[in-house]
């Protein structure tokens, strides 16, 4: 009874690995969820506000760790949290704006929002967001533009390239001079096997 049992179980193991495998899925698959933050300064008379900072998506451990197994990802979420103000020198209540983003260009001088000069074409409007109040703590999802996302999530996980990202915007008044966080929240999975 025992050769028998031994049989079937073999048997069993077989049947489910080749209609795991035949049906194109796999049981060596598994999803993720990630979040990587970015910092920056926001510092002006005006009430333009326009600075750089970079994006890697490689600083999550668990992209670096399966970057070259990715099958598919996406950016779930964009957030954004004002984490400091200056009250001596931010007159500013609120402020609209938007994200862009381009493959992070080689190492070149930079003007005065830090963004380098010369770095090649943005994707612009990634994601935007519409006035809210830029005072200590206030926090805020911005809507994900469908027309341009594909692209960066080809910048993202297809080729998995350190970005440049540009944050703009108007405020209702200057000076502005705020400190603030970008949370880029990614979802993909990976083949383990």
């Amino acid at each position: 009874m025992d050769g028998m049992t031994d049989v079937r179980s073999s048997v069993m193991a077989a049947v489910m690995t080749a209609a795991a495998f035949g049906s194109g899925c796999s049981l060596f698959e598994a999803g993720f969820d990630a979040s990587v933050e970015v910092d920056a300064t926001i510092d002006g008379n005006d009430p333009f506000y326009n600075e750089c900072t970079q994006f890697d998506p490689n600083d999550s451990q668990d992209f670096r760790d399966n970057r070259d197994k990715i099958q598919e990802g996406r950016i779930s979420n964009i957030r954004v949290e004002v984490t400091n103000v200056d009250s001596n020198d931010h007159a500013a209540t609120f402020g609209l704006g938007q994200i862009d983003v381009r493959r992070l260009p080689e190492a070149g001088p930079v003007d005065d929002q830090n963004c380098i000069i010369d770095g090649g074409e943005w994707i612009t409007s990634i994601a935007r967001w519409d006035p809210v109040p830029l005072v200590q703590g206030e926090s805020f999802d911005l809507e994900l533009d469908p027309l341009v996302i594909d692209q960066l999530h080809e910048l993202v996980f297809d080729q998995g390239a350190p970005l440049e990202v540009r944050v703009q915007g108007y405020a209702d008044q200057g000076p502005v001079d705020f400190e603030f966080e970008v949370r880029f929240d990614l979802e993909f999975t990976a083949r383990l096997l």
